[in-house]
């Protein structure tokens, strides 16, 4: 079964990518998803970054014939490896989700494209489930669990939208000083910052 979704940020993909790979974000992601119990792991290096998170998921939704593979719970492992910037700051990343013991998985990729509006996410793969004669109904069941369905949008435009909030109070808080005190203030842009 193909997924394919794609959502907006308004910031650049800088501050889209740094949000996204990092650990505090990672895990309101994971609880935005109502995980059980969830853990994240984030390596960057100078260009590139993995981006991995574990959550342990509720299987209430899934018809009883899948939960008859997968139990009551089912862990989730995600994992997303950044590739270096494009020269006009796109990334793209290899993203693969694996469901526990269970045989469903999905493997494809993460866009993310600079765009007038800021920064558009794109998700592509195949979710494939190795079940003989039924493996169609199980990726029809296991399609709620996949990488778009948990609130990831939503989650990032709150989270950028709190820190350009934040960022604008500073800068005024900074320009009130200058005023008081005379004395330049650093300033800091909220389009271009990414403060965790």
């Amino acid at each position: 079964m193909q997924i394919s979704e794609s959502f907006t940020y308004p910031a650049p993909v800088d501050t889209v990518f740094a949000m996204m790979t990092d650990e505090e974000f990672q895990s309101r992601k994971c609880e935005a998803t109502h995980a059980i119990t969830h853990s994240e792991s984030v390596t960057v290096t100078s260009t590139e970054a993995t981006v991995v998170t574990t959550r342990e998921l509720p299987t209430s939704g899934f018809p009883d014939f899948v939960r008859s593979f997968v139990g009551q719970t089912i862990q989730v492992v995600e994992t997303i490896n950044y590739h270096p910037a494009d020269a006009d700051g796109s990334r793209i990343g290899d993203l693969n989700i694996t469901m526990g013991t269970a045989p469903i998985g999905l493997i494809g990729t993460i866009r993310l494209d600079p765009i007038a509006e800021g920064t558009q996410v794109t998700v592509d793969g195949e979710l494939k489930a190795r079940v003989p004669f039924i493996g169609g109904k199980v990726e029809e069941a296991a399609a709620p669990f996949r990488t778009g369905r948990y609130p990831q949008g939503a989650q990032g435009r709150h989270r950028l939208a709190r820190r350009a909030a934040l960022t604008a109070r500073a800068a005024r808080l900074c320009r009130l000083a200058e005023h008081q005190t005379g004395m330049p203030c650093a300033r800091v842009s909220a389009r271009h910052t990414y403060v965790p």
